[in-house]
């Protein structure tokens, strides 16, 4: 005859058996190790980054995940190929996220030697796990020779506090791989709009169409 759980340890076993789900339910989904792609995740968020990217994590309290495709060394080197990096930070967001956005909009243009290229382009979106959000799309010329195209993704966590993605294309200032139209920028869109905070909700297939399409000759 099996022996009986009193209250209390049932009570305990019900309680491991959420915690066991709980973890299950915020594990990344798998990706193929062969994949040009791994996910990034931290406490609360999880985002797709491009394999073999140099890791600068934990690179100060709030900027969670840090990647770049190269070294500032490396950049120097070739000045005229496009440094790409992408960056999650967790940050205190007490107003809406249009008018958080609105104020990150305004302190890109106000930093020194900045020149706006195209005004700043907002639109409300959902990330694949159902959280609303906000990407917004900006073109400037940093001290007049070099042209940047920022990516940035918005999302609150509560009513104070959020996650904020920032993609970033930057070359020459005559190249045109740093515009909206670019096929780099249209794949890291996609990459800096795969972030969830549930990630088991992560879509990887959006992520691997944008490789594709990216590549397509």
């Amino acid at each position: 005859m099996r022996d009986k759980l009193s209250p209390l340890a049932f009570a305990l076993a019900l309680f491991l058996i959420g915690l066991t789900a709980t973890a299950q339910e915020s594990k990344p989904p798998a990706v193929d190790p062969d994949a040009p792609f791994e996910i990034a995740s931290v406490e609360g968020a999880a985002i797709a980054v491009p394999r073999g990217w140099e890791n600068l994590d934990k690179f100060t309290p709030s900027v969670l995940i840090f990647r770049k495709n190269k070294s500032n060394e490396a950049a120097a080197q070739t000045p005229s190929e496009p440094q790409i990096q992408i960056i999650l930070e967790k940050i205190r967001i007490h107003p809406p996220i249009e008018q958080a956005m609105g104020v990150v909009a305004q302190r890109i243009l106000a930093e020194p030697a900045t020149d706006m290229v195209s005004r700043p382009a907002g639109e409300n979106i959902k990330l694949a796990d159902g959280t609303p959000a906000m990407i917004m799309t900006i073109e400037v010329i940093r001290e007049g020779k070099k042209r940047q195209l920022i990516l940035k993704v918005l999302a609150k966590s509560d009513d104070k506090n959020g996650f904020i993605v920032t993609g970033t294309v930057s070359a020459p200032k005559e190249s045109k791989i740093p515009t909206a139209d670019s096929a780099e920028t249209k794949w890291l869109r996609e990459l800096v709009k795969s972030l969830v905070l549930n990630p088991e909700k992560l879509d990887t297939q959006k992520v691997k169409d944008a490789f594709t399409d990216r590549d397509k000759k």
